[in-house]
């Protein structure tokens, strides 16, 4: 017979980590989904409010959390636990590496932070324009603290500490100066500090990285956040194989950092990635939430529409029918800043001709109101404005009511185009969306 050790229960390195520890991570779904869900429309009756009154708690106060919203805050969660792994305040060695970072040689070290394990954690979330990435991002970072003080007894040195879990910028240019110097603000933001302000006038791309990682280091950021990156892609970083020079940024910030890094880009994010396989797999390795415009017959995407047209546009419960459903979703094709234009449009509408029916002709009425905006933001990819524009149309004219035959020939059209139309605009990749939204 023979004898077995019992083996210890395995215990995670950043159970006792107070880095991880004060984030306090919600790992119920459910209970995520109530606590970012805002509906003022479930708390007020909004029938005598203005449009203007309409609109603005529409567009400001209203949030309905879907899957993609729970996919990138627990990417986030994971992430910021992996970034803390072996980065603990309780333990000298983490304050021995600050001053490393702060006083040693700066050649010392090339793009290298000398930890006792170096972690490679890096990830993506790619998503058309105006599918709601951004907004998922943001109200998951609302949920994790932008700053927290440690008392002193719970570091080695019996000191406070304030740590900035996550620090996020959007990239507005193709320059890595301004990304280094817009992470340093955000740090200062959280932290009340002045590293953005105490900068000289003059700085390279090597010192404003050496100063964003002393920042980090003195405040332990756990994961940075890269929005908009699409704005970051150069003619020559769409070549298949190439290394442009933000690409290698990419690599770089990477490597020198020695931190979490989750980007949030459009569909053209992936293909940028995609042309290095380095840069493609350390971007990939610990989250890759690749979401697309809502498809007709999803069961958020029709709740949300018979949400808003409930709580906003009539204000009373009404029956939303699946007519209603296919006319919006033609206009909007799944993608919900196309869903909030022209919903925005029909609160205004029905206000101010006080319609109190739900027809097909006022869902019409209204996308001709706003079709110059939303033709250009759901067009069919590779096809221009004017041919989507038939299409719809081809799609919802009245047949004209002549000789029998005449009719059957509408009806075989119709019948044709509907599902062709909607299968097309729910694969849109956002791409005219993206250009629409950078114009204005």
């Amino acid at each position: 017979m023979t004898n077995t050790l019992k083996k210890p229960q395995w215990v995670s390195p950043t159970a006792k980590n107070p880095l991880v520890k004060k984030l306090n991570f919600i790992s119920d779904k459910q209970t995520y989904f109530t606590l970012v869900e805002q509906r003022p429309d479930k708390e007020y009756d909004f029938s005598n409010a203005s449009a203007k009154d309409r609109v603005a708690a529409y567009e400001t106060e209203f949030y309905v959390p879907s899957d993609l919203s729970w996919e990138v805050y627990q990417a986030m969660c994971e992430m910021l636990e992996l970034g803390y792994r072996f980065k603990n305040i309780a333990y000298p060695s983490y304050y021995a590496m600050m001053n490393a970072v702060a006083l040693s040689d700066d050649d010392k070290v090339e793009g290298i932070i000398e930890v006792e394990s170096e972690l490679e954690t890096g990830g993506s979330t790619i998503a058309p324009s105006g599918a709601g990435k951004t907004q998922a991002v943001k109200i998951a970072t609302s949920m994790i603290p932008s700053a927290i003080m440690h008392p002193p007894e719970d570091t080695a040195f019996k000191k406070p500490f304030l740590q900035v879990p996550v620090i996020t910028t959007k990239l507005t240019d193709r320059s890595a100066l301004s990304v280094l110097k817009e992470l340093l603000r955000s740090i200062d933001k959280n932290a009340g500090t002045t590293f953005y302000a105490d900068l000289p006038s003059r700085n390279t791309e090597d010192e404003l990285l050496k100063k964003l990682r002393n920042a980090c280091w003195q405040h332990g950021v756990g994961l940075v956040v890269l929005d908009e990156a699409q704005t970051f892609i150069t003619e020559s970083g769409k070549k298949k194989g190439s290394d442009s020079k933000n690409a290698k940024f990419l690599q770089r910030i990477f490597n020198f950092l020695c931190l979490p890094i989750l980007l949030i880009g459009t569909p053209e994010t992936q293909e940028f990635l995609s042309c290095n396989p380095q840069t493609f797999r350390r971007y990939k390795k610990d989250a890759d939430i690749i979401h697309h415009n809502y498809t007709l017959d999803s069961e958020y995407w029709r709740n949300l529409v018979e949400g808003i047209l409930q709580g906003f546009v009539f204000c009373r419960d009404i029956a939303v029918t699946d007519a209603h459903q296919r006319l919006i979703y033609a206009y909007t094709a799944g993608n919900q800043s196309a869903l909030q234009i022209y919903c925005k449009a029909l609160i205004r509408r029905v206000v101010e001709t006080r319609c109190n029916v739900l027809s097909e002709k006022l869902l019409k009425d209204v996308f001709e109101i706003k079709k110059a905006t939303l033709l250009p933001l759901t067009s069919l990819l590779g096809k221009p404005a004017k041919n989507t524009e038939a299409v719809f149309n081809a799609e919802f004219q009245s047949p004209a009511p002549k000789a029998k035959s005449t009719h059957k020939a509408v009806k075989a059209k119709r019948e044709h185009i509907e599902p062709n139309v909607a299968a097309k605009l729910s694969q849109e990749r956002g791409q005219a969306a993206h250009k629409l939204f950078m114009r204005g």
